[in-house]
């Protein structure tokens, strides 16, 4: 008998919930558009300038973007910052972490880290733009000296390059001259 009082009080319970919702004011459809339009509290948006601002302007508009260059060895971020591994010896290792999705990173000649990034049309949209290859390059290049060219990327102490271009060094210092070696002077003959 307890059994069934208990069934019917939380049935009872149930249908005032119901009918409670149901008697409740049609919601403001006005209110629901503006709510649709912005953001929800802490979503982000873009900003003028802002990485991601693109999306919103037109194709190649963005003026207040430095190019650079910079010099230095192709770093997996992780094995880095974790264990401070660079050089040859780590190459087959940062070849399979960055092949695998860890970041990939330039340490300068000063020490410095900076975040390789691809072409944020190109990540976005893979008909957007052609600029993956220098990407796509540097992802190979692990352990070794490059210079790459593309635009600067920073915020709170962080910096990165959306790279435009990459060419190992010593592409760009060109084959080694063979040493000139002096034949000997024929001894005097008849």
């Amino acid at each position: 008998m307890k059994r069934i009082l208990s069934y019917g009080l939380v049935a009872a319970l149930l249908l005032g919930a119901a009918v409670a919702c149901a008697a409740e004011a049609p919601p403001d459809k006005a209110a629901m558009k503006k709510a649709a339009k912005a953001p929800p509290k802490g979503e982000p948006t873009a900003t003028p300038g802002a990485p991601g601002d693109s999306l919103f302007r037109a194709w190649g508009q963005r003026p207040e973007r430095n190019f650079i260059t910079i010099s230095g060895e192709v770093i997996d971020i992780f094995c880095y910052l974790d264990r401070g591994f660079t050089g040859e010896v780590h190459r087959w290792c940062a070849l399979s972490c960055i092949k695998g999705g860890m970041p990939m990173g330039l340490l300068d000649l000063d020490g410095n880290i900076w975040l390789i990034c691809m072409d944020h049309g190109y990540a976005m949209d893979r008909h957007l733009s052609t600029y993956e290859k220098p990407y796509r390059d540097c992802e190979n290049w692990s352990a070794q000296m490059v210079q790459v060219s593309g635009y600067l990327i920073e915020r709170k102490g962080m910096k990165g390059i959306e790279i435009r271009s990459a060419k190992l060094l010593e592409q760009l210092q060109g084959p080694e001259e063979a040493p000139v070696v002096e034949e000997p002077a024929e001894s005097g003959g008849p």
